[in-house]
Order: C-alpha cells, then sequence, then structure tokens
C-alpha cells in the first residue's frame, strides 16, 4: 500500500527522511529473444511461444500498486500453443521426473519399439473389461502405416489403439490415432470406433486416452488433456477373452514403431478433470479403478512392471530399447549473441535440481555449465559466452518427486539488483509537455560501486562487454515510515543509453523510458486516416515500432483524427497525433505509456512549507503570448493515376529498401526493372512502400498511384485583451498533417495553457508517489496556496529521497 498524505507528512515532520532504493538491471542480450526460435524434444506440446506478461497500470493513490510483472526485456514466457493460459501449466513437459526410495532418478524412461518387438502381459481377469474402461499412454512416433499401438483382443473382440494408414475407412488420414473397442459383430468404424481428428505422428510426445461406456454406447478419445473426438453409437460391445495383452504389437504382426511410456488401463471411464490430472502427474499406483500401470522406466533387463494393484509384470519380446527421455529444449538463433549467462526461471517450488546448459556457435561447443543441487525458482548460471547461435538447455532432476519438468521463462543474461549498499546516488527526471509540441523523455541516472572492477571494459568477467543500448532497468524507492516500515513505490521502467567504463571506484549509468526508444526508430507505415479514434491510430504507431503497452482515458479517447503523418521518428508521429487530438502523455512508473488530458483543477497533493528544503520557492513569469497560429490541411483524392517516385541505384544480392512518395497517396503500385526483381509481396503505406529486391546491378524503381492533393490556410487565435504595455507575441504550431479542420480548436488549446505564466521551482522531502503530470497545490509564505501542474521533477532516491520541482500554474 502506498502512503497516504498524511502518512508521508508524518514520517518527513518527524524526520525520517531516509530512503531505501532498488534498482534490478537485465543484463541481457536485449535483441537475442526475438531472434529466438525455439524446439523442445520430448514434450507433447505441438510448439513453443513466447508471450508478453499482462501488466496493467497501478493505481498509485488507491493503493493497489502491484509488483511489475514484465521481465526485464531479455526474456521471454514459455507457454504451449495448444493449452489454455487460464490452465495455468505454462512451460510443462511430459517427461516426469521421479523420486525412488528417497533418492531421485533421472528424468524419465520408455521403451522404443521397431514393429517386430513388444510387451506380453499375461491374462489377467482384472484386466478383462467389457463394461467400461479407460485406456491411456504417452505415445510419440513418425510412423504412417496401419500399427497396432497396445491391445487386448480375441477375434477383434476387444480393446485396442491402433494407428491409421492413408485414408483408412471413414476413420480419416495417415497418422491419426483409433481407439477400437470392439470390430464385431456390425461395422467397426461407425459402431465400434472412434478416431483422432488430429493427425499425431509428428514425432513429439502426447498424451491419448481412449474411453468407453457400455451403457450410453459412448466412446471418447482426448489428446493432451482436451476430448478429440466421441462417438455415442459403440454397438459393438467387447467380450471377455484369456488373450494376453499386448503393448507394441497384435498378436506379434503389424508391429508399432515409435515409442511409449506410462501405459494405464482403468475399469472405469475417465472424466476430462481426471485425465487432465493424470497427465500432468506421476501416480502412486493405488488410484481408485486403476488395474493396470506399467510406466516402463525400468531402464533395462526383460520385464516391464505393473505399477497397480494388479502388478502383472509384462516381458519384453524381441527385445524393445530401453530410451532415457530427458526434456530438452533447443533455442537456434538467426545471427550471433553474447551474454554473461542464462537465467532458468521455474516460477514454483516445482524447480529443476540438476540441469545443464551447452552453447554453441555453428556445429562448434564453446561454453558448458552444469547446475547441481539447485533449490532456486530462479535460477541465474553465471557464464560469459561471446558469439553464439545456437543454446541447448536439458532438465535432468527436479528438487521434489513425481514432478514434470516447468520451465516458465529463459532470459539470455542475468540480472543485476542495487541497493543503498551499493549505489552511491541514484535519481530520476520526470518532465511532461501538456500540449506535446515536443514528447518529453524520462531518465534515470545511477552510480554504483565498482566491486571487483565488474564494471572495467578490460575486466574478461566483469560486465562490461555485455551492456546494450535498450537493457531494462528498473527503479523503486522506499520511504522509511513511523511505524518502522519502508513503503515501496516504483520509480519507473527504463532502458539502458549509456555508460561509462570504470576503473575506478564507481560507474554510472545512464538509462531513458520508453519515449527515448521511439526517438531512435522511424514511422514510414502511415495510413491516410478520415475520422479515426485516436486510440487506434496511436496503437498503430506503437505496433509499427515494436511492443509498447498503452492506455488511453475515456477524456483523450473520444478525440478523432483525419489526415496522415509524414516519414519521421515515432516519437514525433506520436507527439503529431497528440498535438492535433489537445491531448497528451506520461509515460507511467511500471513503463506504460498513459495518453491523458491534463487536469489543472482536481488537487492531487498539497505541499506544506514544512516538506520544502530551502524555504519558499522561487517564482518566474514566462513571457506573455497574445495569439497562436497553425497551419490547418483539407485533402481531395486525385482520380488520377501518376507517377510518385522513379529512382535507379545498384542492388547486389538481396536488400530491403523504403522509397517515399513525398505525399500520402492510395491504389499505389510499383514496378522494377533493370538488373533485379521484387522477392515477396511490397507493402505499401500512405507514404511509402517497402520492397525486397534481388539484383546484381542497376534497378529502377517506379511507383505510381492516387496522389493527395494537399489545400492549407492559417488560422489565427488570439487574446481578447491585450494587457496594457505588453508587446504582442505569437507562437507559431509546427507544420502537422493531422491538424484537419479543427485548427481554431487547436490553437485556442495552445493558447490557453501558455496563459498559464507562474513557475514555482523549489526543493523539497520527496513524496515519491508525485508525478509529472499531476496537479498540486503549493502552500505560498504568506498562508494561501497556489496550484499548478508538475512539468518537471528531479527526484535523487538515494541516498536520500528529495526533489526539484517545477509547478506550472
Amino acid at each position: 500500500m502506498l502512503p497516504t498524505s498524511d502518512q508521508y507528512k508524518r514520517a518527513v515532520v518527524s524526520g525520517n527522511r531516509s530512503s531505501a532504493a532498488i534498482i534490478l538491471f537485465g543484463v541481457y542480450d536485449v535483441t537475442a529473444k526475438d531472434d529466438a526460435t525455439l524446439t523442445a524434444a520430448s514434450q507433447p506440446f505441438t510448439s513453443i511461444n513466447a508471450v508478453k506478461g499482462d501488466v496493467r497500470e497501478p493505481d498509485y493513490r488507491a493503493g493497489t500498486f502491484e509488483q511489475d510483472y514484465l521481465n526485464l526485456d531479455g526474456s521471454f514466457y514459455l507457454m504451449p500453443d495448444n493449452v489454455n493460459p487460464a490452465q495455468d501449466i505454462l512451460g510443462w513437459w511430459s517427461q516426469q521426473m521421479s523420486n525412488s526410495q528417497g533418492t531421485f532418478d533421472e528424468v524419465d524412461w520408455g521403451l522404443s519399439f521397431k514393429q517386430t518387438d513388444y510387451v506380453s502381459v499375461p491374462y489377467d481377469s482384472r484386466q478383462n473389461l467389457t463394461s467400461v474402461l479407460s485406456l491411456e499412454t504417452w505415445i510419440k512416433f513418425i510412423d504412417q502405416d496401419n500399427r497396432v499401438i497396445i491391445e487386448k483382443s480375441n477375434n477383434n473382440t476387444h480393446f485396442q489403439f491402433q494407428s491409421l494408414q492413408v485414408n483408412q475407412g471413414s476413420l480419416g488420414a495417415a497418422g491419426r490415432i483409433a481407439f477400437m473397442v470392439s470390430t464385431q459383430p456390425g461395422d467397426w468404424v461407425t459402431n465400434g470406433s472412434v478416431a483422432t481428428t488430429l493427425a499425431l505422428n509428428d514425432g513429439k510426445w502426447h498424451h491419448l486416452v481412449g474411453t468407453y461406456d457400455k451403457a450410453s454406447k459412448t466412446a471418447k478419445i482426448y489428446v493432451d488433456g482436451v476430448l478429440n473426438n466421441t462417438n455415442t453409437n459403440i454397438t459393438n460391445v467387447p467380450t471377455s477373452n484369456t488373450s494376453p495383452l499386448l503393448i507394441g504389437s497384435r498378436s506379434g504382426v503389424s508391429g508399432f514403431g515409435g515409442s511409449l511410456k506410462e501405459i494405464r488401463l482403468w475399469n472405469k471411464a475417465l472424466s476430462l478433470s481426471e485425465i487432465q490430472y493424470s497427465m500432468t502427474n506421476s501416480l502412486t499406483g493405488s488410484e481408485s479403478g486403476l488395474v493396470g500401470y506399467w510406466r516402463l522406466r525400468e531402464k533395462s533387463g526383460i520385464y516391464a512392471a505393473d505399477s497397480s494393484p494388479t502388478t502383472n509384470r509384462g516381458t519384453l519380446v524381441n527385445s524393445p530399447d530401453w530410451i532415457q527421455y530427458i526434456p530438452t529444449i533447443t533455442i537456434q538463433f538467426a545471427s550471433l549473441h553474447s551474454s554473461l549467462g542464462i537465467g532458468l526461471f521455474f516460477g514454483s517450488s516445482d524447480c529443476c535440481s540438476e540441469f545443464d546448459v551447452t552453447w554453441y556457435r555453428g556445429a562448434s561447443l564453446i561454453g558448458y555449465k552444469q547446475v547441481t543441487d539447485n533449490t532456486l525458482q530462479d535460477s541465474n548460471v553465471p557464464i560469459a559466452i561471446e558469439n553464439y547461435n545456437k543454446i541447448v538447455i536439458r532438465l535432468i532432476k527436479t528438487v521434489k518427486p513425481y514432478r514434470y519438468a516447468r520451465l516458465m521463462e529463459i532470459g539470455f543474461g542475468l540480472e543485476e539488483a542495487f541497493d543503498n549498499n551499493e549505489l552511491t546516488i541514484a535519481s530520476i527526471t520526470e518532465e511532461i509537455d501538456p500540449i506535446s509540441s515536443a514528447l518529453s523523455v524520462n531518465t534515470l541516472k545511477f552510480t554504483v560501486l565498482n566491486k571487483n572492477q565488474r564494471f572495467n571494459m578490460l575486466n574478461p568477467e566483469g560486465v562490461y562487454a555485455f551492456l546494450q543500448r535498450r537493457q531494462k532497468i528498473i527503479a523503486k524507492s522506499g520511504l522509511w515510515m513511523p511505524d518502522g516500515t519502508y513503503e515501496y513505490l516504483p520509480m519507473g521502467t527504463y532502458y539502458l543509453s549509456d555508460w561509462k567504463n570504470a576503473t575506478g571506484l564507481t560507474a554510472t549509468l545512464e538509462a531513458t523510458d520508453v519515449i527515448g526508444l521511439l526517438d531512435r526508430t522511424t514511422y514510414r507505415s502511415s495510413k491516410f486516416w478520415v475520422n479515426e479514434p485516436v486510440e487506434n491510430v496511436l496503437r498503430h504507431i506503437l505496433d509499427d515500432a515494436g511492443q509498447f503497452s498503452l492506455i488511453v482515458s475515456a477524456s483523450a479517447a473520444s478525440e478523432k483524427v483525419t489526415g496522415y503523418i509524414p516519414v519521421k521518428s515515432h516519437r514525433e508521429a506520436i507527439s503529431n497525433v497528440l498535438t492535433a487530438t489537445r491531448n497528451t502523455l506520461r509515460v507511467g512508473r511500471n513503463g506504460i505509456i498513459n495518453v491523458i488530458k491534463v487536469d489543472y483543477d482536481t488537487v492531487l497533493d498539497t505541499i506544506r512549507n514544512d516538506t520544502l528544503i530551502s524555504g519558499s520557492p522561487s517564482i518566474e513569469q514566462k513571457p506573455l503570448v497574445t495569439s497562436v497560429e497553425a497551419k490547418e490541411y483539407s485533402y481531395v483524392l486525385s482520380p488520377d493515376t501518376t507517377e510518385l517516385n522513379n529512382s535507379t541505384f545498384s542492388v547486389v544480392g538481396t536488400q530491403t529498401v523504403f522509397i517515399e512518395y513525398g505525399k500520402a497517396a492510395a491504389n499505389v503500385s510499383v514496378t522494377v526493372t533493370g538488373s533485379g526483381s521484387i522477392v515477396g509481396s511490397p507493402v505499401y503505406s500512405a507514404v511509402s512502400v517497402k520492397l525486397t529486391i534481388t539484383g546484381n546491378g542497376s534497378v529502377t524503381v517506379k511507383v505510381t498511384g492516387r496522389a493527395y492533393t494537399e489545400a492549407a490556410r492559417t488560422v489565427i487565435t488570439q487574446l481578447a485583451v491585450i494587457p496594457a504595455g505588453e508587446v504582442p507575441q505569437t507562437a507559431t504550431i509546427s507544420d502537422n498533417k493531422l491538424i484537419t479542420g479543427n485548427g481554431s480548436l487547436v490553437a485556442t488549446h495552445v493558447l490557453n495553457y501558455l496563459q498559464r505564466r507562474i513557475s514555482q521551482k523549489f526543493g523539497y522531502w520527496s513524496n515519491p508517489a508525485i508525478q509529472a503530470g499531476d496537479c498540486v497545490s503549493v502552500e505560498t509564505m504568506f498562508g494561501s496556496n497556489r496550484s499548478g501542474v508538475v512539468e518537471r521533477q528531479e527526484i535523487t532516491f538515494a541516498p536520500k529521497l528529495i526533489a526539484t520541482l517545477e509547478v506550472t500554474g
């Protein structure tokens, strides 16, 4: 909970002005996560995707601040693409990590079959199921032929799993699996089986369950914990027989080629919840209804033990192979990367006690690290590796018995944490421009003790070589409260922009907020908008720049946009949108961009004289502006197609180019002549086209389309009365192609702001909940109060919490 205004005042008046500072610094290769392609061997899901953490703008003054859950911009979350995130099983791998007799066992084993080998389980009456049953297994195969996987049959009258060959009856194409209850007396396809609708012969592990209920004439088949198909017309009834249960074959023929493990036979039809539990848990063998459980973990020998109460041991025939399956993640990169290590974030107490990581450059092994006896949910592996393009991670053992391998996040680098013991000084500068003529960039600057020369560029084991621009930094400040506790507040999310080699006792690092990032990239993708909601336009710009979170207030969201944005930086493009819609923005302390209308009337805090450092504020009156002029545009789309650009240049190999039109256009097309040709499809916007061209010499690119004709007029808004003795002064709004039909409104908005001429500047014992853009009331030396908006503040939060504010009203 945030300190309330009264708590804060009691703290500072009583002299408890000390601060606790924390800076979390992600020393990651920030391009690696976007360059990575992941494959996960020995896991049941079809692929692994990187996903963002769910964050929201905290309500600081309501006391509902939540810990920022965003990673430090060098890692990603793992989520199987066929699992609902709400199920909270991110990054589960199928391999169970078991515990036997109190000692940790290697991660999972199984049997690999070669079509001529199998396991024979003797007849047992308790496994003669004719009314209700469930058959369960983990399976991995690539075969497309008609193969029997598991069967208990006598003249085709009992249950089996069977893989399907191409167009086998109406059950489907190659790679699908049928759960056959009985093939006689009627049509076995329609009346005796149910098949998956998915091909499972992809060489990956899948969890498979078939259930049968005679009373309801229903058979179901489940894949990876999800109901896949149902047949409610099962009239073929299985009959009792004395045949053995065969794993991997049908009476020694039609042998299965692939791998199996964790085979379970139940004398009941499992429910969906039971199946999902069974899929993600190793069983004890004493579960209700379990009449057969062949783990296939013996590792060697000719027997497969039955862990159920039936204890019906199977015998290996023709030597199927015992295979160890270690959950393995392979990460391939398109380019070379360097990092100070790797972080594995398991996210729960079900972490791995043993794992190893191998780094490669091409086929060459360039680094290896094994971790044993780990008990940490978030495990950092400190090893400096330069110029790698592949990482292989193996999860070998878990801390707890009977657990699955679980990994939620991988970081290409390590996280550094600095507190008051290492920070000699830390400060932030926050600004806001209420009329958005230029978007302000908030900054962080901090100096740390250079322990062990970590920031010395000559130190081969130091941090310096792995520093990169855009590495993410999160700052927090804790205020020492009267009750003896610290109340922590976020001080912002920043991205490393500059650092200095330190050979002495300290190192200084500087960072900017997200707006600083937007100043370094170019926006060429403008549409021509007509009465478009401002939020849609802003999201288009931010999506073009990368993944940035945005919140638009209700008052700001009502504005509409017409026109286009010429090629410029993303920061300038957003400034154009905000100026034209009379909005502004500030970056929240959690890094989220907030678009708002500045509120000059709602006072959020009162700054009293007894919290000021140097007595009364210094007061300045800004120059008087008597009028504002703006250029207002209108557009007409030409009915004729004309040439927009004609460029000739040299291309050797394949390269991507942007061709600008010089004006907004629609219905654009492009032709390339000479020693080159277009690869793929051009990407058109209202102002440019993006082309990939391959060639070996001079090429000519001709762009044609229908251009928008522009007409501009100057709009001037001025004060009704100019004070005596004042000289008229005019402010001009920068050229903005989005000011269309609303020039007077925009000019009036700017003129009204410029009449707020009183600026107060003062130092005080900071309330860190205050941000630039907040309306505050400042107590004057005469006992009255004067309100205004915080346009700039410099906060030092280590070693003490003090600030200098500039308030305009």
